[in-house]
């Protein structure tokens, strides 16, 4: 009877920026040979050992696998996609007191359009150039948008709520999470 081997296979993270790396660590014993690769590579191409790691920076959306092949010859893959957002848009922070600003960054190339909006003013005569910052000091809470008009003509919209609080903590958050 064939042993079956234990395949452990991560990524730190599965969704980054442009830029960005990823580290992929395994662990496979008691097999024939492990290849580590990406789709479209040739996988006799990337033999590696059986307890390892890797850093990688994907410019898109990528699979990557790992490639066990057992003693009894069998062949078992394990799969990890990372997916590589194009869109760049951030805030210091998503909590605030009265009378204290934010303020948003984005980076988007490639597209057709931008605008940069308060959700309840609506984005129309509010385009933006593609690489840009802006502070917004809002007297109450309210949501921004980023929408993005693509080359296909789809929309995407990113969002962040800015809660305007006198329990409010101060100081700047180091990772705000968008909406």
């Amino acid at each position: 009877m064939a042993t079956v081997a234990a395949i452990e296979f991560s990524a730190d993270r599965t969704a980054i920026r442009p830029g960005e790396c990823v580290t992929f660590t395994w662990k496979v014993e008691g097999v024939k040979e492990v290849y580590f690769f990406a789709d479209g590579e040739n996988w006799q191409d990337h033999g590696v050992v059986g307890v390892s790691q890797q850093e990688v920076c994907p410019s898109h959306t990528t699979n990557y696998n790992l490639r066990v092949v057992q003693r009894d010859n069998k062949v078992r893959e394990r799969a990890i996609q990372i997916v590589v957002d194009p869109i760049v848009f951030t805030v210091d922070r998503t909590t605030i007191r009265p009378g204290e600003c934010v303020t948003f960054r984005w980076h988007v190339e490639g597209v057709k359009e931008v605008y940069f909006h308060r959700e309840d003013l609506g984005w129309e005569g509010r385009g933006v150039v593609g690489v840009s910052e802006a502070e917004r000091c809002p007297p109450e809470t309210h949501t921004f948008c980023l929408r993005i008009v693509n080359r296909d003509d789809s929309v995407t919209v990113r969002k962040f709520k800015i809660t305007v609080s006198d329990s409010a903590p101060t100081g700047r958050p180091e990772n705000p999470i968008p909406l």
